[in-house]
């Protein structure tokens, strides 16, 4: 299954919150196994069997809602962003990457935090920032 059959608004339900609730609602249930899709970034026909990298991750599953609580995106443009009903991919292929640039545009690059990151050359690849992900929601299902 993939994260787009979340519920909610589809810039809601990509990442974030969303993601979070329904990871609960399954241990609630009692699952203990639930087999996801690729999360890398999608090619041709928008299979995320046919990715442009095994190691990008999909833009579609970044959090609007968490660049805007970064003050990158403001609610305007959020409210830009939303789409109802079903998923148009041609729609989201176009429109995404026009609001990820504009939260790009708004990010500091002078940040200390940023600067130390950068001075430290330590990048962790796709997989363990998948993994310190799926970390991280287990501990906060756990905590509920």
């Amino acid at each position: 299954m993939s994260y787009f059959f979340l519920a909610g608004e589809i810039r809601n339900r990509l990442a974030g919150e969303e993601a979070y609730r329904f990871a609960k609602k399954l241990v609630k249930s009692g699952v203990k196994y639930w087999q996801v899709l690729p999360l890398v970034q999608t090619g041709f026909g928008d299979s995320p069997y046919s990715s442009v990298s095994c190691d990008s991750g999909n833009p579609y599953f970044i959090d609007l809602d968490d660049l805007a609580k970064q003050g990158l995106l403001t609610k305007e443009d959020l409210k830009e962003a939303e789409q109802k009903g079903e998923i148009d991919y041609g729609t989201l292929y176009r429109e995404r990457f026009l609001i990820l640039r504009k939260a790009f545009s708004r990010f500091f690059f002078d940040d200390e935090t940023f600067r130390e990151f950068i001075k430290s050359g330590v990048a962790e690849d796709g997989k363990n920032r998948l993994r310190r992900f799926l970390c991280e929601l287990g501990d906060s299902v756990k905590r509920s």
